[in-house]
């Protein structure tokens, strides 16, 4: 099984592979996955991050690619995955710390499509000399991601904590209404 492509169509069945694979194997596969899960959500902002070193700009993207993979795989692994296990130890989950974090690593692969069609359209980017094609995302494309990246981690989160699929999707709910909180809190307050 390739858990890359069964993810898309069969996901309860590859976290059940998941599961039972060595967890050496697949630590190295999460920390790469945050890194360019990462890439990929950032795309976009890529081009006004490097206007800050105009002059340098081919070194702007190299340093920034890199800069942006390190600080995904930190909020990845450490501050969203914790954030979950935190919420799903609350409901009486039964997943560990690395199970949280894989589940979180393989159910966001559906995010890096938007990477794919980024690499695809450079040649076509620097043939026009219109850069903007490759960060550009279409929000039909943001919602079809957005539906199997929460699919999957509904399926991965009740499978891992041994909960239904409504524990599962509280378990989603819970911290991203409090994120959302402090935000509207700190917009209201500033």
């Amino acid at each position: 099984m390739r858990p890359f492509f069964s993810i898309w169509i069969k996901p309860k069945e590859t976290f059940k592979y998941l599961a039972e694979k060595e967890i050496d194997d697949t630590k190295i596969n999460i920390d790469y996955l945050f890194a360019f899960i990462a890439l990929s959500i950032a795309l976009p902002s890529l081009v006004d991050i490097s206007k800050l070193v105009e002059n340098f700009r081919i070194f702007g993207y190299i340093f920034f690619t890199f800069a942006i993979g390190a600080i995904g795989v930190i909020i990845f692994k450490f501050v969203h995955s914790f954030i979950i296990f935190g919420i799903s130890k609350l409901l009486q989950g039964k997943a560990s710390i690395y199970e949280i974090r894989l589940v979180l690593a393989y159910s966001l692969i559906p995010n890096l499509i938007h990477l794919i069609i980024g690499l695809i359209l450079i040649i076509p980017a620097i043939m026009t000399e219109n850069f903007n094609l490759v960060f550009y995302r279409h929000p039909l494309t943001l919602f079809v991601v957005w539906i199997f990246t929460v699919r999957n981690l509904i399926f991965g989160l009740s499978y891992f904590n041994k909960f239904s699929y409504g524990y599962a999707v509280l378990n989603l709910v819970i911290p991203t209404a409090i994120v959302e909180a402090i935000y509207l809190l700190t917009k209201y307050l500033i």
